[in-house]
């Protein structure tokens, strides 16, 4: 029998903003162990919260053995490596401090605004350890922040946000893109009259990716219920659209493992390469029963059985920034998009409740409520124009994506 423990170690402190004031101040310290067991043919797994009794947790992990979770697999085995991200230009204890100081700001130069939501110092550690020689931690402090705006005069209940996850802070990079959306944003402005328009997206979108990522599955596509079922190995995409899951710490700031503590070479694995589809993700459970390749993709609560899922994709960049893959022309920066879907066959639609008239450089204004259509094999496929190589901000590595698509006001 293999015995495994995942844990995750996680302190916080939150500071809520209410009315563009300091409302509160949260500090939380949680500890969440997972004992995980093997005997060969299936896992049984139990959880703590906080402090507790090794040997009372593998009996009941063992105990969970009885219910037959299949796990046919190969546990993970001799490698050890540790990493670190660590937060730099403030520490915790000037976190208070900091953040009344840009709110001071924020009221004097937007009194005709509303902030609201949170700050947050996290210092959070991932390990992943067993008694087959696997011994895997990461940790990382960083500083999210995540302002919502609204116009005083508005009746919504936020307009906007400015939001990053901070590795090197810098005061004057923060209060610059913070200004820069809620300017913006002050500027309305009218939108090109041409049918088909570029529209930015940023890589990181959730909506651009959702059909990407659901069809990738190799559950779905192992099962033939993938809208790729019979792409696999073939080119349907753009030349220049190519998608990689990365755990690379340049990429992500967390763990370089997945939760079944595969570590992938140079962090790294291609799914989607020049527009060909090369791989599913699989966890080790599906590569084996579909016969796909295992690509480390595994997700797993701390005190659940790991099962497939994407933690970072990677969309690889061009050799080009936003202006000139723009060639001159004003696009759509699709800021906030939401509600939006994909039918099974593909098409997509969305409204867009905030946008900005851009061109690579220079944010002129914002435009009404839009709607956005395409197709999935168009918007990554012919209608593709390309990632920027310059980033959305030096914060994060986020970049523009852009792509032409019908836009209408909505």
């Amino acid at each position: 029998m293999i015995n495994e423990i995942f844990e995750k170690k996680s302190h916080t402190t939150t500071i809520d903003i209410v009315q563009t004031q300091i409302d509160g101040i949260n500090r939380k310290n949680i500890i969440k162990t997972g004992m995980r067991v093997y005997d060969g043919k299936s896992i049984g797994v139990a959880g703590a919260l906080g402090n507790f009794n090794h040997d009372e947790l593998e009996k009941k992990a063992i105990e969970a053995l009885g219910l037959k979770i299949a796990y046919p697999c190969d546990v993970s085995s001799n490698h050890t490596e540790k990493s670190e991200i660590k937060l730099s230009g403030i520490s915790e204890d000037k976190l208070v401090e900091e953040t009344e100081f840009l709110l001071e700001h924020l009221r004097r130069e937007f009194p005709d605004f509303i902030f609201s939501h949170k700050v947050t110092y996290s210092d959070e550690e991932t390990s992943l350890c067993n008694d087959q020689k696997l011994d895997l931690s990461h940790r990382s402090s960083l500083l999210n922040i995540v302002l919502l705006f609204k116009e005083k005069t508005s009746s919504n209940i936020f307009d906007g946000y400015w939001e990053e996850e901070i590795r090197d802070y810098d005061r004057g990079k923060v209060l610059k893109g913070i200004e820069e959306i809620c300017n913006g944003y002050r500027n309305k402005v009218d939108l090109p009259l041409e049918e088909t328009i570029p529209v930015i997206f940023s890589t990181a979108s959730d909506l651009a990716f959702k059909k990407i990522i659901e069809g990738l599955s190799g559950q779905k596509i192992g099962m033939k219920s993938s809208i790729f079922s019979d792409k696999m190995q073939k080119k349907v995409f753009n030349d220049n659209f190519s998608l990689v899951q990365s755990l690379h710490p340049d990429d992500y700031s967390g763990p370089f493992f997945d939760d079944e503590g595969c570590v992938n070479k140079d962090y790294k694995i291609d799914l989607i390469r020049n527009g060909t589809i090369v791989s599913p993700y699989t966890d080790k459970k599906n590569a084996q029963q579909y016969g796909f390749s295992h690509t480390g993709s595994a997700v797993s609560a701390y005190d659940g059985v790991p099962s497939p899922g994407l933690k970072n994709i990677l969309i690889l960049e061009s050799e080009n920034t936003l202006i000139e893959l723009l060639k001159g022309r004003k696009a759509v920066y699709a800021y906030m998009p939401s509600g939006g879907d994909f039918t099974s066959t593909g098409d997509f639609a969305s409204p867009v409740q905030l946008s900005f008239l851009f061109d690579g450089e220079k944010i002129f204004g914002r435009l009404p409520q839009l709607n956005i259509s395409s197709n999935l094999f168009d918007m990554f496929g012919k209608s593709f124009i390309g990632v920027s190589k310059n980033r959305i901000t030096s914060f994060s590595n986020r970049h523009y994506m852009v792509m032409e698509m019908k836009v209408a006001k909505g």
